[in-house]
């Protein structure tokens, strides 16, 4: 679990190159995503509890809702709630919906514990707002879900 929570962390404070300080880098993406459906395609490597973790995707912003898309994992944060999906074993855990503060708070406690992430993101775009379902998953009953709300 601390894999894939780091993978989101790792994605949405990667946005901006150029921010040094978490809560900078969640300021700028609040702000690109207030009115706009903001894309980034990015890859990252950490290492946790000795083993490097290596992903990239694409995670689509807007307002407070996201959707990260990685090579194993999807996080979705829509509605007042946010889905963890484990693609490969169709499962998936919902918790309460994560805010732009819980990342900053998740990121200090990893920099702070060694595991700070390298990132790089590709291409960062804008494009029109989407409506609110597209960011909550759709989920087949052939998945297992774990409800922590």
């Amino acid at each position: 679990m601390t894999r894939i929570i780091l993978s989101l962390v790792c994605l949405i404070l990667g946005v901006s190159a150029y921010a040094q300080k978490p809560e900078d880098l969640i300021a700028e993406l609040r702000k690109a995503a207030a009115d706009a459906h903001v894309v980034v395609e990015y890859s990252f490597s950490a290492f946790d509890g000795g083993v490097t973790v290596e992903d990239s995707g694409v995670v689509e912003a807007q307002d407070g809702m996201w959707v990260l898309k990685g090579r194993r994992i999807e996080i979705h944060t829509a509605d007042g709630a946010t889905w963890i999906l484990d693609k490969d074993s169709k499962e998936a855990v919902v918790e309460p919906a994560w805010t732009y503060d819980d990342l900053v708070n998740f990121h200090n406690s990893a920099i702070s514990s060694g595991h700070a992430p390298e990132i790089k993101v590709h291409k960062m775009t804008s494009l029109p707002l989407k409506e609110t379902s597209y960011f909550i998953p759709a989920l087949g009953s052939d998945w297992v879900v774990t409800d922590l709300r």
